[in-house]
């Protein structure tokens, strides 16, 4: 297994690569996480693009020289606004607000390139047996065949986890920043568990498509990465119980004719029409009592709650932020819209 990086998007030669890892070693089956510290190209402090490429060869040999090695490119920094500061309470201010107020306001909201700390690897370790005719696509992308004689054999299948690059560990690159730690990680995956994860990467990369921020997909990530998979599955089983339940209050009923399904709603029956019935009726009685005491609560309320208004008041005197005082009306705005909206 050798990791390099470079700042191409294509790399045709060994030129112009750092190798950043290698193991000679490498067994599929073992699982390992080492951190090493990768060489910034002056092309990325200065707001560039790194891209790691990750081989599975033959040990001994350059992966250039290897026909039957195995690679895929992953970008190890992406572009998004700079996260603002949080202000010490104590102080007042941070370090890096006083950098901050330095540049052009216009330099604060340009998004600026961030470092990704982790690199997390997978290797399908299943052995199957498939139809070359009718191959999932979402496998076939993944892998890469070669003949040996009269046989096809395809070669190990290699994956990179991109749920697992979150936005809270993305770090700003500086352009005095010369090295920066990268955390490769790598675990044997199920042929499940693989076409799993790529149906949801390209949930989330479709969700970026549609316009969605980093931020946004990154909170659908977490659905899936900080999520217990067997709590995911108990979830979705939750949601369509609910869903059960709506078609239920709802009095939907669905029909089969042959393959297209009817939908009705509203049937009721027999008892259920008897049960409404007493319902309406009793509500009747009920409410002969329940409005006396709705009004002499909200007068109980109106003479012994009345330190809202206070607090209304108080919130001219008392220093505050701006916010916070305008949070305070914000039951008296609620109000008045009601009593337009009764009126």
């Amino acid at each position: 297994l050798s990791v390099y990086t470079t700042t191409r998007s294509n790399l045709g030669a060994e030129n112009n690569v750092d190798l950043v890892l290698n193991v000679e070693d490498f067994d599929v089956e073992s699982k390992f996480e080492r951190t090493v510290n990768v060489s910034v190209p002056k092309k990325t402090r200065n707001n560039g693009t790194l891209y790691a490429y990750i081989f599975v060869h033959h040990a001994g040999v350059l992966p250039w020289h290897d026909g039957k090695q195995v690679h895929l490119v992953s970008p190890l920094t992406t572009y998004m606004v700079p996260k603002p500061e949080e202000v010490n309470l104590l102080t007042g201010e941070s370090a890096t607000q006083i950098e901050a107020e330095k540049r052009p306001t216009s330099a604060l909201d340009e998004p600026v390139s961030h470092w990704r700390p982790r690199l997390t690897l997978n290797v399908m370790v299943d052995d199957f047996i498939f139809d070359g005719a009718s191959l999932p696509a979402d496998v076939h992308r993944y892998m890469k065949m070669v003949q040996l004689g009269e046989a096809v054999h395809y070669l190990p299948i290699l994956f990179i986890d991109q749920l697992s690059n979150r936005v809270r560990d993305l770090m700003v690159i500086n352009r005095s920043t010369t090295e920066l730690p990268l955390t490769v990680s790598y675990d044997k995956i199920s042929l499940g568990r693989l076409r799993f994860w790529i149906h949801m990467q390209d949930a989330v990369y479709s969700l970026q498509q549609f316009g969605f921020s980093e931020k946004d997909a990154d909170e659908v990530k977490g659905i899936f990465v900080d999520t217990n998979l067997y709590f995911l599955a108990l979830t979705f089983f939750v949601a369509a119980f609910h869903l059960w339940k709506v078609k239920k209050a709802l009095k939907m009923t669905v029909t089969w004719r042959g393959l297209r399904p009817t939908f009705q709603f509203g049937t009721y029956s027999e008892s259920e029409r008897r049960t409404e019935e007493y319902d309406t009726q009793a509500m009747k009685y009920l409410s002969y009592l329940l409005y006396p005491l709705c009004i002499g609560g909200a007068v109980y309320s109106l003479l012994n709650a009345f330190n809202t208004f206070i607090d209304d008041v108080f919130a001219f005197i008392i220093t505050m932020p701006t916010s916070h005082r305008l949070a305070c009306f914000r039951d008296d705005v609620v109000f008045l819209v009601y009593l337009y909206q009764r009126w």
